[in-house]
């Protein structure tokens, strides 16, 4: 028989102000923005990983397909101009490839330089406010 645990022996592993839970993309650049309105922001990751969505799926590339690069999402700008072979200049077939191992430091120096703390290999199973 499980018992339940009294709150006050609950492990607090971290505190934060906002989590974000994924290190995709798209959770990348809400913890930046978090992070720049001074919340206390922490990324909980299950792979050991970030940028799945172009890391784990084996897709480093970015479709520009007659768009202007200023038009990009800020996010997207920084991958290309951080892990985009050649500095992001080199364009195949109205694509821009990607090294995944810089992808993913350079994703991992961007929350650090936004503050930004991160977990690998966890999957949250509560949060307490």
């Amino acid at each position: 028989m499980y018992g339940v645990l009294p709150a006050d022996n609950v492990p607090v592993l971290y505190e934060a102000d906002a989590v974000v839970v994924g290190g995709s993309l798209s959770g990348i650049a809400c913890a930046v923005r978090l992070a720049r309105h001074r919340l206390k922001t922490v990324v909980i990751e299950p792979r050991t990983y970030l940028g799945r969505e172009l890391t784990a799926a084996l897709r480093p590339w970015i479709d520009l397909q007659d768009t202007e690069r200023d038009s990009l999402p800020e996010l997207i700008r920084y991958c290309l101009e951080h892990s985009g072979a050649a500095g992001g200049e080199q364009v195949i077939s109205g694509s821009v490839p990607l090294h995944p191992d810089r992808l993913k430091i350079s994703l991992e120096n961007l929350l650090a330089d936004h503050g930004v703390d991160l977990i690998y290999a966890s999957l949250p199973i509560g949060f307490v406010g």
